[in-house]
């Protein structure tokens, strides 16, 4: 464990019992023997747990902190190393810190309803809480579906791709990754980059000839394989596919739902996150380019560049910009500290050039 565990943070939604206005995106952050909550857009704190006032209930992909005395103040966070954390540092807070595995045995029947109620409820969470329960090859077979919609945009060059794999074998390292990521460079001008079913990762032509560092490139590869790993593209799928399952079953029609159209998942897919996804999928991010030597600074140069280019540039940017967080939330994140260099290099001058020009456009 890292000496900054103690301070670290955790993001999720906190909510008081009270009034929906105290609610909302906020970051724990474990400080000694105190729990910590900010709100995520503000910075401004919004409680203080000690650890002997909260337990702790632990499900597939999702824990949920509880105050003990204060009623209906809680905390709910996707992220799996936090309870294995917090146990670790403060193992004398045993008694007070309980985890709860909680074991679930659903029926058919159940599982309809329950998803039914939970889509009205909270309609991202329930989706999120799903996707992490799909076995990695029922996600992968959405994944062959769509070769024919990959294909036929893509382009292709030797030089571009070798570069791109350079980048990606240095994020990943040694990681154990869930799906075998597969980067595609597709012919479109759009500035965008987006995570498809099954590992997939579409950079446009137009996001590359935008870039202005290799280090820009692994920032947005980063945040894509995040989003790959924390299956939010199976959650945005399910999601959808649950409010179709709702209105076939109120029209009496399930045709539409049992057919399995990859026009119709390649659009889902890449659709806008929720901000909560897209801030979570930050975070990681930002953990893989450290953990990879890469300097944060890509990170920072282009994701302040969409957002001051945005006013001026509009459609051009506007699909990436989309249900992003705000960029003052964004550098917040990424820190305001002088960043290092990149250890070693990514690309050399002329790996980046052929990057620039994936498409072998003459220009």
């Amino acid at each position: 464990m890292s000496e900054n565990t103690a301070r670290r943070k955790f993001l999720g939604e906190y909510a008081d019992g009270q009034s929906t206005a105290n609610t909302g995106q906020s970051l724990l952050e474990h400080d000694g023997d105190e729990l910590i909550i900010r709100s995520l857009e503000t910075n401004e704190e919004r409680q203080r747990w000690q650890f002997q006032e909260v337990e702790i209930e632990v499900g597939p992909g999702i824990s949920v902190l509880r105050h003990k005395v204060l009623t209906g103040q809680q905390f709910i966070c996707h992220d799996p190393e936090m309870p294995h954390i917090f146990k670790k540092q403060n193992p004398a807070l045993t008694h007070g810190f309980h985890l709860k595995q909680t074991h679930l045995a659903i029926g058919l029947v159940i599982v309809f309803f329950g998803l039914v109620a939970l889509i009205w409820l909270s309609a991202n969470t329930a989706a999120q809480f799903v996707a992490l329960r799909v076995p990695a090859q029922w996600e992968q077979s959405l994944s062959s579906k769509l070769n024919e919609y990959v294909t036929k945009s893509s382009c292709e060059s030797v030089e571009a791709n070798r570069v791109v794999g350079k980048i990606l074998a240095r994020l990943v390292g040694q990681r154990q990754l869930q799906f075998d990521v597969k980067i595609k460079i597709s012919n479109s001008p759009d500035v965008n980059a987006f995570a498809l079913p099954g590992g997939v990762i579409l950079l446009n032509r137009g996001f590359l000839q935008q870039v202005n560092s290799p280090e820009e490139v692994a920032a947005v590869l980063a945040h894509e394989i995040q989003h790959v790993e924390q299956r939010h593209v199976m959650s945005t799928v399910i999601r959808a596919s649950f409010i179709a399952m709702v209105w076939s079953v109120i029209f009496g029609d399930m045709s539409s739902f049992i057919m399995v159209d990859p026009g119709l998942i390649h659009s889902l897919a890449t659709t806008s996150f929720s901000r909560q996804q897209e801030a979570s999928a930050d975070l990681g991010g930002l953990k893989m380019l450290d953990e990879a030597g890469i300097s944060r600074q890509g990170f920072k140069d282009f994701f302040l560049k969409i957002s001051k280019s945005i006013e001026g540039k509009g459609s051009d940017w506007a699909t990436l910009i989309n249900s992003h967080p705000s960029s003052s939330t964004r550098m917040k994140m990424i820190g305001s500290e002088p960043f290092r260099e990149s250890r070693p290099k990514i690309a050399e001058e002329g790996e980046f050039a052929a990057l620039k020009n994936p498409c072998n456009l003459k220009i």
